[in-house]
Parts: C-alpha cells; structure tokens; sequence
C-alpha cells in the first residue's frame, strides 16, 4: 500500500496488477487519491501497471515500484 500512497502523488489515475515477493496478485486502481486494491486469485505472472499522470515517467514508476515490492 506504501506504494501506491507515493505514486498517487503524481498520478490521476492508475490501474493494472501487482505481484508481490510472495507471489501474491493484487488488483489496483486508483483516482487521484482515491486507493482501491485487493487479492485475487489468477494467473497473472507479472506485474503491469497504466499510470496517467503529471511529471511521470517509467524510470521513476519503476524506482518507486522497486522501493516497496
């Protein structure tokens, strides 16, 4: 969840899967600061993430993702 509260500092919105260390799959989506995630159970193997945003790029998506997963 730290995650995804630093990254909605510079999103508008933000939707996609999270898979964590642990092999666990999350479905998130977020508006402005608006979080919503939750478990799920899939087949996804990789985590891909839509951002929308102001002043966001993939490296500092990435190096944030990287800070918490």
């Amino acid at each position: 969840k730290m995650f995804l509260l630093e990254i909605t500092k510079f999103t508008y919105r933000l939707k996609g899967f999270i898979v964590s260390n642990n092999k666990d799959i999350f479905a998130i989506q977020c508006v402005m600061d608006n979080i919503n995630f939750e478990q799920i159970k899939s087949n996804i193997w990789q985590t891909e993430i839509i951002a929308m945003g102001t002043d966001i790029n993939p490296r500092k998506l990435k190096e944030i993702y990287q800070k918490y997963i």
